[in-house]
């Protein structure tokens, strides 16, 4: 029968052992200076190296020739232990031995008998957590004050169920997820001594699927290797690795990003008539969009899961990067983690994820895009008409109503000039600042500006009043014309409901001697200006 390869290539030294630097090199110092502890524990997630190291420690005290700290593996006693024939070194599962009995007799009775063979007695407990409170309490006295050359070191996945009591005597260690980059670097080994050609790719999706177990990894990897071919591709691999790729959750997201509904939609059933498993497919995209997230706000695209990048894919994730915010990232979480309750009981499998690709896009596509643009009339053209921004309020009409009241501030003719002639440059300026909140500004219309140094202007969709004044854009604005005005200037942003937008551009117009203008082709000019600003928030 073969062996395992994560016992098959279990390292044998302190160097050999990935991913735990920080408790490699205290134990290291310890183990050369003579001053090791009588008890250890181990905390962290399953394989990562925590009775590894413990053995290693075990082998170490009692090694005749040690290295700098490391066993020397070849002395009589490192032989011994390599073989597991050593009597002196006690590995005991706490899973199965729960009991006060056990623990009585296996750990404190033995714990009286000096060492037979060895210059120091170990006792290795895994999963020591699954002890009963009693075998704690039996436990404790002689983790307290155990005899001479006896060392205690246990090992838990749940270090929340060890008692205090025990945690307080014991020298406490805790250990870390193996970054992808390290597993990837220990799989390259596993595979040059095996001879067998593995692809970078494959490495790269065994180390995504351990989820930072170093022992994971190695049985994924055992599993492939199974495959029996000299040369191991992406797609011979997928025989047995599971289906859910690295690569599928970088497209799903990028054509999430895109606001892409059908080809979002195309995916999500090519994953299931492909027999990918999509509960396993929403894990792994919502700790996708976690890291996602995490690095949009603070970290490098270089360090994402310390995996080795294929240029392709950093760039495609760069790009669809550009196009959300970390906000939305975090919208795009909740919106399918509340889809994802919906998964377990959905008669329909894909359905949530599907529900969950439509509201985001098309939520997005109602925010970004506008109405089609009417086909316009041919009464006249359209390249005649005074530009959108540049439309003003006439004096004798009354002014448009904000949130219902009437505005009735006396105008400055003269700031309203001089503000429009300033626009375009106010809209570059603010560019600067806020790309996006400077597209929004530039379809807007200037109402008016009164000598109270209050400009208003006017949108025609509520969303986009409500963008122009938000606080923090609403302050940038108002920074930048206030600039541009040389004196304090207040925004009032207003939303014409009932088209008095258009009606204001038809007067205007026809003030210029543009007789056969209808109101009908104003709006068309409003809805150009719209769908100029959607196809930019596109871009």
């Amino acid at each position: 029968m073969s062996q395992a390869l994560y016992r098959k290539y279990r390292p044998q030294t302190f160097k050999d052992v990935i991913g735990q630097d920080h408790i490699k090199q205290t134990l290291l110092n310890q183990l050369k200076g003579k001053k090791t502890s009588h008890a250890y524990l181990f905390c962290g997630p399953r394989g990562i190296g925590k009775t590894t190291l413990a053995r290693l420690i075990a082998k170490s005290v009692n090694c005749l020739n040690q290295k700098e700290g490391d066993p020397c593996n070849e002395c009589a006693n490192c032989r011994m232990i390599n073989e597991n024939k050593a009597l002196d070194i006690i590995e005991i599962d706490a899973a199965s031995n729960t009991g006060v009995d056990n623990v009585r007799d296996n750990i404190i009775n033995n714990a009286l008998v000096s060492p037979s063979t060895l210059p120091y007695k170990v006792f290795i407990i895994d999963e020591v957590h699954m002890l009963s409170a009693s075998a704690f309490n039996a436990l404790l006295k002689t983790l307290e004050e155990p005899p001479e050359r006896i060392t205690f070191i246990l090992a838990t996945t749940e270090i929340h169920k060890v008692p205090a009591t025990i945690i307080s005597r014991c020298q406490k260690f805790d250990f870390r997820k193996v970054s992808g980059k390290e597993i990837i670097g220990k799989l390259k080994k596993i595979t040059e001594a095996e001879k067998i050609q593995v692809d970078l790719a494959v490495l790269q999706q065994i180390a995504a699927n351990s989820e930072g177990s170093a022992r994971d990894a190695e049985s994924l990897l055992s599993q492939v290797l199974a495959l029996d071919d000299k040369h191991i591709t992406a797609e011979l691999a997928e025989l047995v690795l599971p289906k859910t790729r690295f690569n599928l959750l970088v497209d799903f997201f990028i054509l999430l990003a895109e606001k892409n509904t059908r080809g979002a939609l195309e995916q999500i059933n090519v994953m299931v008539d492909n027999g990918i498993d999509l509960n396993e497919f929403f894990k792994n995209f919502l700790e996708f969009l976690r890291k996602l997230m995490l690095f949009k706000i603070m970290g490098k695209l270089s360090d994402f899961d310390n995996l080795d990048f294929d240029q392709n894919i950093y760039q495609s994730v760069s790009n669809a990067l550009q196009k959300i915010t970390a906000l939305e990232i975090a919208s795009m979480i909740s919106l399918f983690i509340q889809k994802n309750e919906e998964l377990k009981n959905s008669l329909i499998v894909q359905l949530p994820l599907e529900l969950a690709s439509v509201a985001w896009c098309e939520r997005k596509k109602e925010v970004a895009v506008a109405p089609p643009m009417a086909e316009p009339k041919k009464k006249a053209p359209l390249s005649e008409i005074k530009p959108l921004f540049s439309a003003t309020l006439p004096q004798k009409k009354s002014e448009p109503q904000l949130n219902g009241a009437n505005a009735n501030l006396e105008l400055d003719e003269a700031s309203l000039a001089a503000v429009k002639e300033k626009w375009p440059i106010i809209i570059k300026n603010l560019r600067e600042k806020n790309h996006s909140l400077a597209l929004t500004l530039s379809i807007a219309q200037i109402v008016s500006f009164s000598k109270n140094n209050t400009l208003t202007i006017g949108v025609k969709y509520k969303f986009h009043r409500d963008r122009l004044c938000d606080h923090t854009n609403q302050g940038y604005i108002e920074e930048v014309v206030s600039k541009e005005m040389g004196r304090t200037v207040t925004l009032v942003c207003l939303v014409d409901d009932k088209y008095e937008a258009k009606r204001i551009l038809t007067e205007n117009a026809q003030s210029d001697n543009l007789d056969n203008v209808t109101e009908e082709d104003a709006a068309n000019v409003w809805d150009l200006a719209v769908n100029s600003f959607g196809s930019d928030a596109k871009q």
